[in-house]
């Protein structure tokens, strides 16, 4: 293999990892919104029991 070829296809393997470093934190910023969600809805249904406990128990 040539120095020239070697320069291109190191060059190609830097701009692999950039690209999958780009993509790599796209999906951690989809993965913290879908962990917030995911917390939100959590913490409206054991919000939703707890008010459902306490009419239960008061009746």
């Amino acid at each position: 293999m040539s120095l020239c070829e070697s320069f291109f296809r190191g060059a190609g393997m830097l701009q692999r990892i950039d690209d999958l470093r780009r993509a790599n934190e796209g999906l951690k910023a989809e993965l913290k919104t879908s962990q917030s969600v995911a917390a939100f809805w959590v913490y409206e249904q054991m919000r939703y029991t707890r008010r459902f406990e306490v009419q239960y128990w008061q009746t």
